[in-house]
């Protein structure tokens, strides 16, 4: 069976695209997983399969990402980042990494060791207590980040920040995945409000408060919504089996 392919493509034609090849089996036991279709009796052995199978994707496709990142960003290991909410399990995909500085609520590092600290930096608090720090970095960078930060005026405020550093990178999960990428649900962001908030109650009365509470306060971000908030960025798409999985924002540093 021929393999299913996750493709970025920008509108600057000088990122290449970056291509993965992904199983046809990998996509239909996720689907069969979100859908409710998994075998009872194989169930438990499924999910500890496919708890494998996913970490192992996402490794590989977050090594790629960061590759595009590097390439469409110019970011050279002497460009110094500011990761808005980031930890530094992603950073460690890339061979040859900037200097990174994490920005995160605080608690967000408490349980990191010593040798996950090495190389990085780490400011505690929000990005709107911290306003101004953006213009002391060459790229300010965000994964999956703005989706969580509030209704469409803190979106804004967030994008003003963002904005002051010469670069910046921005990437959201897109809600026209059929597969929503939090709460794993089937075709969730394409339910109405009524349908989705039945599914939370559901997870309530099932004691996952938790995911009922996250869910409510993320947000999609449409393509539409990435361009109104950074209009000087470049607009790019990752797709996997066709499906627009993610959409990035970014603007490179000046090659001058």
């Amino acid at each position: 069976m021929a393999g299913r392919q996750l493709r970025l493509a920008g509108t600057n034609p000088a990122v290449r695209p970056a291509v993965i090849r992904l199983p046809y089996n990998a996509v239909r036991i996720s689907l069969d997983s979100a859908l409710g279709l998994e075998d009872r009796r194989t169930m438990g052995a499924a999910r500890s399969w496919q708890t494998r199978l996913k970490q192992g994707l996402q490794a590989h496709w977050r090594r790629r990402r960061m590759a595009v990142f590097a390439e469409a960003i110019r970011a050279a290991p002497a460009a110094s980042v500011i990761d808005i909410g980031g930890l530094p399990e992603l950073w460690r995909l890339v061979p040859r990494r900037p200097k990174v500085t994490l920005l995160n609520l605080p608690g967000s590092f408490d349980q990191l060791t010593e040798e996950q600290r090495s190389g990085f930096d780490f400011i505690e608090g929000s990005i709107f207590e911290h306003a101004e720090v953006t213009v002391n970095f060459d790229i300010a960078f965000s994964n999956s980040v703005l989706e969580h930060i509030g209704p469409s005026d803190k979106q804004s405020r967030f994008a003003q920040i963002v904005s002051k550093a010469p670069a910046y990178w921005i990437q959201v999960p897109s809600p026209s995945f059929p597969i929503e990428q939090h709460c794993h649900a089937a075709l969730w962001w394409q339910r109405g409000d009524r349908l989705r908030e039945k599914a939370m109650r559901r997870w309530c009365i099932r004691g996952d408060e938790v995911s009922a509470r996250f869910m409510r306060d993320t947000r999609p971000i449409y393509r539409s919504t990435l361009a109104r908030l950074f209009p000087d960025a470049n607009i790019a798409s990752e797709r996997v089996c066709g499906f627009e999985k993610s959409l990035y924002a970014f603007r490179a540093l000046d090659a001058s």
